[in-house]
């Protein structure tokens, strides 16, 4: 922000000769905040059913020239019913969200150990222009998001499901 400014307005009358000035005038400018475009690249994995997959996801700030922008966390959406992160907070309707240090070591598993098939999911990182001066005056700016598509694939290892056998009772009195 700049304060304190001063501006004067001249005019003058080339033929006569003459001009006059105003007043000077004190104003100031105020720079608005506004967060930059991050940049985000996500990647699952394919690993045979019942394994957790891991997934790597990995955001980057924009153009931040006075460190004044931070990674606010990340979400994945898209994410079916039956499926769960190792960390990070299921937010319901298909969307988990993650703190910047959750995405470390982050692994997806089936509730269900036979599932073979892959899920196209979205990654998104979030981040934030923050402090804000104190004469900010359009905070609608102040963040920003990016964000990319991802699958993670199960394949079938080709072992059937055995189930432990259910006891039998035999009625040897006849």
């Amino acid at each position: 922000d700049l304060t304190g400014l001063s501006a004067t307005a001249t005019s003058t009358d080339p033929v006569e000769g003459l001009s006059a000035s105003s007043a000077p005038d004190i104003f100031n400018i105020i720079v608005d905040a506004v967060a930059d475009a991050p940049s985000i690249t996500a990647t699952g994995g394919t690993l045979d059913e019942g394994n957790p997959i891991p997934v790597t996801i990995s955001g980057s700030l924009g153009a931040d020239t006075d460190g004044s922008e931070t990674i606010t966390g990340y979400q994945v959406s898209g994410v079916p019913a039956g499926f769960t992160f190792n960390q990070g907070t299921n937010l319901g309707g298909g969307v988990w969200a993650f703190t910047v240090a959750q995405v470390a070591g982050l692994t997806i598993v089936s509730a269900n150990p036979a599932f073979a098939g892959s899920l196209n999911l979205t990654a998104t990182v979030l981040t934030t222009e923050n402090p804000v001066s104190d004469g900010e005056f359009d905070f609608t700016d102040n963040n920003n998001s990016a964000s990319t598509s991802f699958s993670v694939t199960w394949e079938d290892d080709d072992e059937p499901l055995v189930a432990p056998p259910a006891p039998l009772c035999v009625d040897e009195t006849n």
